[in-house]
């Protein structure tokens, strides 16, 4: 689970969501400077563009940085981080009437690619002053055509920039609001001007504010405040939690549960553990190594009799244990010359091996394909018997569980995953999505893709242990919940509803593919914060020829598990319509072939073509494929070709006129 602010009640402030006021978009249709028609979803409070959809060309706004050649339109492996960087501001320049912004207050912050999508955004800077999730960001794919723009951000800003009060001061009122651990609170860095923007019933307000993170130590928190930089007012505040000769030789295991401890485990060696180590008796290291696929470990030396000691923590590349604030740690002596053998066999289910194993295990699931996401690459700490929290907390970087409830909650590998991929949210989003976007919705989109990664990787929909008594199985995402959300429950039941269609899928697709899509609708920019958001990036990461017009590979299964399921309908898709390409004239007696050509809507297709010749009022019915052949023998006549489609419940038409020339071509 996340920690949300209901468990944080005997704080001595009120806290204050910053979209605490959020209203549907308002949704509009125009025509895009590439002539393009387009739906814009638009933010009913700042008027800004926050997705516009089906205005994706290729722009042809790169030209080739190293032959200076003039603008043209570029792809695949023309298209680098070099040339994204100098020319993605033309695209925010571009598209700059439609989205309601000023391009000059925009700093570009990344510009990365994964070999399929480039992932562009860029930061709202409002006279040299930050302006709190002010962004504006797209994505393109391989062919260089932009498939998601939009932005979040907030026109109109019209206030003084110069501080009245200091960084210092500001540091000293956030202080303030921790008066029972005032002494223990740490800065987590120096507080940052920052404009706040608060949205009310009745429109946006500006704030200059400092924002100040601290770092509660003696209750293991860690907040954020905006403090008024001129009357020294909190205006909001947010928890950051989501937290002689010699030898020696030996292995190292522990028991692990591939479930939970509820059933059978295994004895395991370690992954990617640190080294194990040697040092005397002043700390230094005399001798290293690394332990091999079964646990085993050997090292040797030639020492003057002394003592030494063996060393290791439970400690690797992707995961530390601390219990609960002291690292895991193992160490034994013994005195040079002669050779020994120590086995550490990790046994206590209070030093955390299993959430070790597992920590190591998710990292390496998404690491690999069909993910291929370096963006856990750090040593990530797990606290283990931390009952500071209720069952188990992500807080961004780190994660704890608890032994309350009467369950050691790292012995479950359910929720070592589901709070593992609760920090792989905030290393995509910069945050949680509940934080960055308050509301039901939000906050059920955080433990619902947690909750589907989970099952995933344990190819279970039942996700255990997740009852508030011991032992049920309060969720499951092979489920049949529907939008909307139940204001009445909580975000991990809200959550089912986006985590079974995200499951249904996996079941409908090949389990890569559908692992794939539904882990990079998180990544493509804007980033999703809405399940509507969500279920449309799915279908962008699954199209793949940069157009929405003739569906996408998976888009039947996408619409089933989504929509179908669980009512979570998209908006990207275009309408059903349809033209005819064939001759517009022909000479007589020659043959012709004209082709229906649809875009939009889903489903099976059906055609119905028909011919009215001149002089004639009706149209006379023809042939129900996409192409329809036909030879006219009237010389010097104008007829019409009309097809009718008929897809998903949806009707298209369009009519085709064929001249008939005489013999002689004229």
């Amino acid at each position: 689970m996340k920690i949300k602010i209901t468990l944080l009640l005997v704080a001595s402030f009120l806290y204050f969501a910053p979209n605490m006021f959020s209203q549907p978009p308002v949704i509009e249709t125009t025509t895009d400077q590439f002539g393009n028609a387009v739906v814009v979803e638009r933010d009913s409070l700042t008027g800004v563009a926050g997705r516009i959809w089906h205005s994706n060309p290729n722009l042809g706004m790169f030209p080739d940085l190293q032959q200076g050649e003039p603008i043209r339109i570029l792809r695949g492996a023309d298209i680098h981080e070099q040339l994204l960087r100098r020319y993605a501001p033309r695209v925010l320049k571009s598209y700059k009437d439609i989205l309601r912004v000023n391009p000059e207050e925009f700093r570009l912050v990344q510009a990365e690619g994964d070999g399929e999508f480039w992932y562009v955004s860029f930061d709202q800077i409002y006279k040299g002053v930050p302006v709190f999730n002010g962004r504006f960001g797209f994505t393109l794919n391989q062919n260089g055509d932009i498939i998601s723009i939009g932005s979040d951000s907030y026109p109109d800003i019209d206030i003084p920039v110069t501080p009245s009060l200091s960084a210092d001061d500001a540091l000293i009122l956030a202080r303030k609001l921790h008066p029972e651990t005032i002494d223990s609170l740490i800065a987590i860095s120096k507080p940052e001007l920052m404009i706040y923007p608060e949205r009310t019933k009745q429109g946006i307000r500006h704030y200059l504010t400092y924002k100040v993170e601290i770092d509660d130590n003696a209750n293991g928190e860690k907040w954020r405040h905006f403090v008024d930089a001129h009357s020294g007012a909190i205006v909001a505040s947010q928890p950051l939690w989501r937290e002689g000769n010699w030898s020696v030789s030996g292995t190292i295991n522990g028991v692990v549960w591939p479930t939970n401890s509820d059933n059978s485990s295994q004895t395991l060696p370690p992954q990617t553990l640190n080294s194990v180590r040697v040092t005397n008796v002043l700390g230094q290291q005399v001798a290293t190594d690394q332990i091999d696929a079964n646990g085993y470990y050997s090292m040797s030396g030639n020492h003057a009799t002394q003592t030494f000691y063996l060393r290791f923590d439970l400690a690797g590349s992707w995961a530390r244990i601390k219990n609960p604030s002291n690292q895991v740690q193992r160490e034994v002596s013994f005195v040079s010359s002669g050779s020994y053998v120590f086995n550490f066999p990790f046994t206590n289910t209070f030093d955390g091996f299993n959430a070790y194993y597992h920590m190591n295990k998710v990292h390496d699931f998404f690491k690999g394909s069909p993910f291929n996401y370096n963006g856990m690459d750090y040593q990530m700490e797990a606290r283990v018997n931390d009952n500071t929290v209720p069952n188990a907390a992500a807080f961004g970087r780190r994660i704890s569980f608890s032994s309350n409830s009467g369950r050691r909650w790292w012995e479950n590998s359910d929720v070592v995953y589901h709070e593992y991929t609760h920090n792989v949210i905030y290393a995509i989003y910069g945050n949680f999505i509940g934080n960055i976007t308050s509301g039901l919705e939000a906050d059920a989109m955080d433990e619902g893709i947690s909750d589907y990664f989970a099952a995933s990787l344990n190819q279970n929909s039942v996700i255990e242990w997740t009852t508030s008594g011991i032992g049920g199985n309060a969720r499951n995402l092979a489920n049949s919940l529907r939008m909307p959300l139940d204001p009445t429950k909580s975000p991990h039941y809200n959550g089912q509803i986006l985590g079974g269609a995200m499951w249904d899928l996996e079941n409908l697709i090949s389990l890569n593919t559908a692992r794939k899509i539904n882990f990079k609708a998180m990544q493509i920019n804007p980033k999703p914060d809405t399940y509507q958001e969500y279920v449309n990036n799915v279908i962008l990461a699954d199209d793949n020829n940069g157009t929405l017009c003739d569906g996408t590979p998976n888009l039947n299964a996408i619409l089933t598990a989504f929509q179908t399921n669980h009512g979570i309908t998209p908006t990207n898709l275009p309408s059903l319509s349809v033209t005819i390409s064939g001759p517009g004239s022909i000479q007589a007696g020659t043959q012709g072939t004209w082709t229906a050509n649809v875009c939009g809507g889903s489903g099976t297709i059906s055609y119905q073509w028909s011919v009215r010749y001149e002089g004639s009022s009706n149209f006379t019915n023809l042939g129900t494929s996409q192409n329809q052949s036909l030879t006219f023998t009237e010389e010097c006549t104008s007829n019409e070709l009309k097809v009718v489609v008929t897809r998903g419940g949806q009707n298209a038409q369009d009519l085709h006129s064929v001249f008939v020339n005489d013999g002689s071509g004229t």
